[in-house]
């Protein structure tokens, strides 16, 4: 190794008190370094608790893979930006929070793995790299330029689980991305351009009514609308969708479903429990050879009165006042079933309904909509009590509910008396707490992806790992668990687009997407001894 390499192996070493090895292969779990020509190539220094890079770096000039993971770092170094051949970036899981400006030199970079830091924006300068895989899980990124529309080559877009209130139109240049993770934003709309993602993940937004253009896409699989605001599905024109085998629509406002959905032959998999129907659409039995959460649809259906929602929806209607009423009180109703394990508001208590208000970022119309249902819940037998807490915390908030109190005992139409501003209107989105960055076990993100999967999918792998026609025998495998082999495939995928940033199975053919994966996964295989 030439000198200047020497010099910044001594620096990490002495920071972090762990010596870096020379090695064959890094990342994913494995520290050291790999050379080439006395030259450092590839450098994993994940998880040795650095609060900085020595400014050494720079010398590294030939490196091309840097993995970073896992430390306790504020910021990208400046001296990074001198690695001019660089091409991939994991910093994943530090306390990073801004991507430096001029990244865009580094134009070399094709993946970028910063999921779990602090970063609010992408800089300009970041549609100069000819991305294809990007992921920044759990940022606080409210903002992504123009310029990301030149990613011709991008494959993989995940951004969940930030404060995305929308994205550029210049999309538009994305003809190669396979999977786009938008969940758990601030989504409204999406631009009206053409797309031909074959995963598209929306779920946990703010969605009123299904993007348009989402019907055009002709190569979509895959479609997440789950937890958002949406009230009705518009029919779906004939011919389109046609390659669709997934559509999760859980926990909306949903009342009626077009029949157009009989019009997907390829439909498999969906999902429509905790909406608003009033009956289970019997034409749904009619769809040949899809999966439908019938149990669980069912039996909520069978809920006397599903805890007044619906009857609270007619007040809304009959009294003029905004549908967002019903929304927050929807978010209560889940947070209840996923919190305290029941759907019925009138089975909770005082502690319940504090316990919701301490675990969710309140704003007046909130509080004003859970006053008003209260005062309606007639029948409730808590409802004095209740009201009487929502008051103590409205006071402490300086929150006015005199408004909502003269509609509960006038029942008149009276939405000119909610004065609220327009920063009030909008409703908080709040639908459990937010998922938290999952740990990692020790061994690093491959093992962690294992020791995560369940029992069913570790089995499914083994298959996909061992057979020479993965497709056909993971389909015999899934039959003996009455599952479809897509859905086993996808919780593989879920979980390795978790700890590794990436989608290792492709879906149609079942075969790994990159020769790494791979090798990292019949190493594993075989040093835990899974075929036994």
């Amino acid at each position: 190794m030439d000198p200047k390499g020497k010099k910044f192996i001594s620096e990490i070493t002495n920071i972090s008190g762990q010596t870096l090895q020379k090695v064959d292969k890094v990342g994913y779990g494995r520290n050291g370094y790999v050379e080439k020509s006395n030259h450092i190539k590839k450098l994993s220094i994940s998880n040795l608790n650095l609060e900085y890079i020595p400014e050494s770096i720079e010398s590294l000039g030939d490196l091309q893979f840097l993995y970073m993971g896992g430390n306790y770092l504020t910021k990208i170094p400046d001296s990074i930006l001198t690695l001019r051949n660089l091409e991939v970036l994991e910093a994943w899981e530090n306390r990073i929070e801004s991507i430096p400006k001029d990244i865009g030199i580094l134009d070399k970079i094709w993946r970028l793995h910063l999921a779990g830091n602090k970063i609010t924006e992408l800089p300009e300068s970041i549609g100069n790299l000819p991305m294809k895989k990007l992921y920044l899980k759990h940022n606080n990124v409210s903002h992504v330029p123009a310029s990301i529309g030149n990613w011709t080559r991008l494959d993989v877009f995940g951004l969940p689980i930030n404060n995305l209130s929308s994205l550029p139109e210049t999309i538009n240049g994305w003809k190669n991305v396979r999977v786009i993770s938008l969940w758990q934003n601030k989504l409204k709309w999406l631009p009206d351009v053409q797309l031909n993602v074959k995963e598209l993940r929306l779920n946990n937004n703010l969605f009123s009514e299904v993007p348009p253009r989402v019907y055009k896409i002709r190569q979509l699989r895959k479609l997440w609308l789950n937890n958002n605001q949406l009230t009705k599905i518009p029919d779906i024109p004939s011919g389109y969708l046609q390659n669709l085998w997934f559509l999760n629509l859980e926990s909306n406002l949903l009342s009626s479903l077009p029949k157009s959905l009989k019009q997907l032959p390829n439909l498999r998999d969906l999902r429509l429990s905790g909406n608003l129907f009033e009956a289970y659409p019997d034409w749904l039995d009619s769809l040949e050879g899809c999966k439908i959460d019938l149990s669980v649809h069912k039996r909520r259906l069978q809920q006397p009165d599903y805890i007044g929602v619906k009857k609270y929806q007619k007040y809304l209607e009959d009294n003029r006042l905004p549908i967002e009423h019903l929304v927050e009180i929807k978010q209560l109703q889940r947070f209840l079933e996923n919190e305290k394990n029941f759907s019925r508001i009138v089975k909770a208590k005082v502690v319940d309904i504090k316990d919701y208000i301490a675990q969710t970022n309140i704003t007046a119309f909130t509080l004003r909509s859970l006053y008003l249902y209260f005062s309606w819940l007639h029948d409730y037998p808590l409802r004095r009590t209740v009201k009487e807490e929502l008051e103590n915390f409205a006071q402490k908030m300086s929150i006015n509910l005199q408004d909502v109190s003269r509609l509960a005992e006038e029942s008149l139409t009276v939405t000119s008396l909610l004065t609220l501003d327009e920063k009030e209107k909008e409703p908080s989105r709040i639908v459990s707490r937010p998922p938290e960055v999952v740990q990692k076990t020790e061994g690093g993100e491959w093992e962690s992806f294992i020791s995560n999967l369940d029992e069913t999918s570790l089995d499914a792998l083994k298959i996909l790992l061992k057979s020479s026609k993965p497709k056909i025998e993971l389909k015999k495998y899934a039959n003996t668990q009455n599952r479809l082999p897509e859905t086993l495939l996808e919780s593989i995928n879920e979980l390795a687009l978790e700890f590794i940033g990436d989608l290792i199975f492709d879906q149609e053919t079942c075969q790994i997407t990159e020769a790494i994966y791979k090798e990292k996964l019949r190493k594993i295989a075989f040093t835990k001894k899974l075929f036994e």
